[in-house]
């Protein structure tokens, strides 16, 4: 019997995925909630270790992705129902017609947390953006916040990003790269900048070309599935608000748990500039990114409150 109902329970499964349906889930089935194991986007999982969502009466399953764009693909597939990513992934899956809606802030770049530094090697004379006019810089993801905010600094401090390479590494790779003078220059993202310090020049953050402040992450869901669940939004709403003001007063703590969720060596996670996690929904730190993603990204723009969930 056992093998009758796990064959026919198969054979449904295939029917739907070929039919291009979802299989329907229990009512009281848990919370499915997926991230990076970054300090920006790891919020739900302090919130987990501190028994918030407990506490507020949902029931969840948290899973690390290896990036924004994995998150997004599970979340429109049905594989999970509320995702923490880089803001940009969101709102260019946003701009393609994806019916997505963002429920929380995440991380906040800061002027005392940001989210990364400009670096050259230690033998390079350059200090503004026409210093890297037909030059190589390296990023961790094309067409994202790295590369869209290095283009913002390099064309408001004299410089033409229209003539720059830009490269895809990551981090571990760009330190060596700087080391090496293999690459002009390259965003290195938190935790990284630590160890790039080490054998290469900082010169500033480009992301302050964005604003000084702006939501550089956020968990969002689809818009079908957010109408569905009202309560669970506002409750989930809640318990991210209190992890976000924990958080920012506790680095210490938080970064136990980081390097749990990320498996990486706490002295990283120790020596990195911690996020700054944004305490409420306010569409004015969403519309800088948004704007500069329009201008590098080819999107239209629109206004910050279409995306925010109502």
């Amino acid at each position: 019997m056992i093998a009758r109902r796990l064959a026919v329970q198969a054979l449904a499964g295939g029917l739907a995925s070929v039919l291009g349906l979802r299989p329907v889930r229990a009512a009281n089935a848990p919370i499915r909630i997926a991230a990076p194991a970054l300090d920006s986007t790891a919020l739900a999982f302090y919130a987990d270790d501190l028994g918030l969502f407990r506490a507020a009466g949902l029931d969840v399953e948290l899973q690390t992705m290896a990036n924004g764009e994995t998150v997004t693909t599970a979340l429109t597939g049905g594989a999970i129902d509320i995702g923490c990513s880089q803001a940009v992934s969101v709102i260019v899956a946003y701009k393609k017609g994806l019916p997505l809606t963002i429920i929380g802030a995440a991380g906040q770049q800061a002027p005392n947390a940001p989210v990364g530094m400009l670096f050259v090697p230690r033998s390079s004379t350059a200090q503004t953006g026409k210093d890297f006019n037909g030059k190589t810089v390296a990023v961790v993801g094309i067409r994202g916040l790295a590369q869209y905010g290095t283009q913002a600094w390099l064309d408001k401090t004299g410089g033409d990003s229209s003539s720059v390479k830009f490269i895809e590494l990551s981090g571990a790779q760009i330190a060596i790269a700087l080391a090496d003078e293999k690459i002009d220059g390259a965003f290195v993202p938190e935790p990284f900048v630590g160890s790039s310090r080490k054998v290469a020049r900082a010169i500033t953050n480009p992301m302050e070309a964005i604003a000084l402040n702006f939501m550089s992450a956020a968990h969002f869901s689809t818009t079908t599935w957010a109408k569905a669940h009202p309560e669970e939004i506002r409750k989930f709403q809640g318990v991210i608000r209190d992890a976000a003001i924990w958080a920012n007063k506790n680095h210490d703590r938080s970064a136990l748990v980081l390097e749990r969720v990320a498996k990486v060596n706490p002295e990283v996670v120790r020596n990195a500039v911690r996020s700054y996690y944004t305490e409420r929904m306010d569409p004015a730190l969403l519309q800088p990114l948004i704007d500069v993603t329009a201008k590098y990204g080819g999107i239209t723009g629109f206004a910050a409150s279409e995306l925010l969930y109502k």
